[in-house]
């Protein structure tokens, strides 16, 4: 069955609510760290995948497809940086960082929804200007290597 293109990537539906799942990008062959799997035994064949399955604990489509896109779009940074970078990360460093991303992203966008009334065109446009304000953010603490950024925003919550 061809796959709905007006889903996001990465976004399942199942009977009981909405999932957002990616596989982990395999590690680069001939880097330091390069053999270790998010199962923490050391060995990674080419054929093993490792997948990270969340809920997005919402049964409103409008909500799970924007938050898929936001997870999608993180873990598309977390990527990049990874490919860009001389030094690999670790599956399970890459597990670690888009584990608690997504975890914090899934917690703030139910406060968010649990105390937010009706959304006007101002709040659509904050919110606008606040994702990409975030994503810049992301991206210039990848640049420079500054991982407390998103320490910070994992230990505030």
């Amino acid at each position: 069955m061809p796959r709905n293109r007006s889903f996001p990537p990465h976004f399942e539906i199942r009977r009981s609510g909405y999932f957002w799942r990616r596989r982990l990008s395999r590690p680069r062959r001939g880097l330091a760290g390069a053999a270790s799997c998010v199962s923490g035994n050391g060995i990674c064949t080419p054929s093993k995948k490792s997948f990270l399955c969340f809920s997005l604990r919402t049964h409103v489509l409008r909500d799970a497809k924007f938050l898929a896109r936001r997870l999608t779009e993180m873990s598309d940074l977390v990527f990049a940086a990874d490919a860009e970078t001389t030094m690999a990360m670790t599956l399970k460093t890459q597990a670690w960082i888009l584990e608690s991303l997504a975890w914090f992203e899934i917690e703030a966008f139910e406060r968010a929804r649990s105390i937010a009334g009706a959304r006007s065109s101002d709040v659509a446009a904050m919110d606008l200007r606040r994702e990409g304000l975030l994503q810049h953010t992301l991206r210039q603490a990848l640049y420079h290597g500054d991982r407390g950024v998103a320490r910070e925003a994992v230990t505030d919550t």
